[in-house]
């Protein structure tokens, strides 16, 4: 299962590809009602458009320690990658985020943690897209004001 936050939700939904997001994820997509507040937010602001989010299941923090991890991440986090963190951490689940914190304390604690750059490679490796679409999907995340640390895909084929 892996936990979605809003980093990369927002990057697929602004340049209208949660599609390829929805193939990676394979029904195996959650996102948590913080995230799903946070992306409602985005839409009330016009930064994307009304998105049908139906293929992610929700999860909810449910465990103590899930709801102690969540909290102590608040103190440097925001709301979504704190509970998307404490989520993944406690249930050994993926986690995709962008937040550099976020993957910062998840690599630390263990976790599989990837983001939409990582999306896209695993969709061009699986022969999903090709090398020059995922490069394409890219420059659209670029444009939209994502802060790619690659400028192109084809070093991580």
């Amino acid at each position: 299962m892996i936990v979605i936050d809003n980093t990369v939700l927002s990057n697929f939904a602004r340049t209208n590809h949660l599609q390829l997001l929805e193939l990676f994820c394979r029904s195996r997509g959650l996102i948590v009602q913080s995230v799903r507040e946070e992306f409602q937010r985005g839409i009330s602001r016009g930064l994307f458009s009304e998105t049908d989010l139906s293929w992610m299941n929700q999860i909810d923090i449910t465990d103590p320690k899930e709801i102690y991890l969540s909290q102590r991440y608040r103190l440097e986090l925001g709301n979504g990658e704190s509970d998307c963190l404490a989520i993944a951490i406690c249930r050994n689940l993926e986690l995709l985020t962008d937040d550099r914190r976020a993957r910062q304390i998840g690599f630390r604690e263990q976790i599989r943690v990837s983001g939409s750059v990582g999306v896209l490679g695993s969709l061009i490796r699986r022969s999903t897209i090709s090398l020059y679409e995922g490069n394409r999907v890219l420059a659209e995340f670029i444009n939209a004001g994502y802060f790619s640390p690659l400028e192109k895909l084809d070093d991580l084929i």
